[in-house]
């Protein structure tokens, strides 16, 4: 993918490392969940934090992922969608995340070697 002008050369890998961190927290819940009740909608509350991972995640990586990239958040309109939909979601971002610090090496950025 061509670089914009002025756009940054890598992800930053602090908020890298934290997006990984809230993304493998909120997958491992809705696991949990999943395994309880798969077809239970999400809450409201889980909506928003799943929201904000899609959200996080495509203006992180969208520019070095192609499947970051096209990731949409859920409308929180009507009904939410099912756990595992969201589960689909966050396991998306979890790959895109291992892809970029494959291309980029952003986990040992973060540990300073």
């Amino acid at each position: 993918m061509a670089k914009a002008k002025g756009q940054q050369h890598q992800p930053d890998p602090a908020t890298w490392s934290a997006l990984k961190s809230f993304t493998a927290g909120l997958y491992d819940e809705m696991d949990k969940l999943s395994k309880k009740a798969p077809s239970a909608t999400v809450s409201d509350l889980g909506l928003n934090r799943v929201n904000r991972a899609i959200r996080q995640a495509k203006d992180l990586m969208g520019a070095f992922d192609v499947y970051a990239a096209e990731l949409c958040e859920f409308v929180p309109a009507g009904d939410n969608p099912e756990v595992r939909d969201a589960l689909l979601v966050l396991r998306e971002i979890t790959q895109a995340l291992e892809r970029v610090d494959g291309t980029f090496g952003l986990n040992r950025q973060v540990r300073g070697y």
